[in-house]
């Protein structure tokens, strides 16, 4: 028997619920992620005076913001591909999950990351998102699916976990 106040989702799903992610709650993962990554690219960043100075500065340039980008895409989507979640998300019960997987808990137990192609598509429209002044966040607040421009463009959605 199904105690009230007990959703269907609940009960099939055991010990955890989920439903779409607040914009809230994403801020605060941007900003545990962004001091994470800077800690990140501070450390990786030290062999870059070991650049010889007889390369022009023109390339130079190129290959940090390359440099930059591609720690940042390997920090972000190693972490989307492998459990669905990096470390700013753990903290704030952030998922992210295919958009063919429902919001709500399914039987089959843990959703997976999302594939490669989402995460590479997802981390650089979340850039252009950040680039127009984060107009692709503030996306979000006017839907009530609260799915932001680079979400709804990779196919992926934010889910809350919460424990019930």
């Amino acid at each position: 028997m199904v105690k009230p106040g007990i959703t269907k989702d609940r009960v099939l799903s055991g010990q955890q619920s989920s439903v779409p992610c607040s914009f809230a709650r994403r801020l605060g993962a941007i900003v545990y992620d962004a001091i994470l990554l800077f800690c990140v690219i501070f450390i990786a960043w030290q062999p870059m005076p070991l650049i010889p100075d007889s390369i022009p500065d023109g390339l130079v340039l190129v290959f940090k913001w390359c440099y930059l980008l591609t720690l940042a895409f390997l920090y972000f989507g190693w972490s989307w591909n492998k459990g669905g979640q990096t470390i700013g998300m753990k903290a704030w019960k952030i998922k992210v999950c295919p958009e063919e997987t429902s919001i709500y808990p399914s039987l089959l137990g843990p959703q997976p990351g999302i594939s490669w192609p989402q995460a590479v598509k997802r981390f650089l429209l979340a850039i252009l998102s950040w680039a127009f002044f984060g107009i692709g966040f503030l996306i979000g607040l006017l839907r009530s699916d609260k799915l932001a421009f680079h979400d709804i463009t990779s196919r992926t959605h934010l889910q809350h976990m919460r424990k019930t």
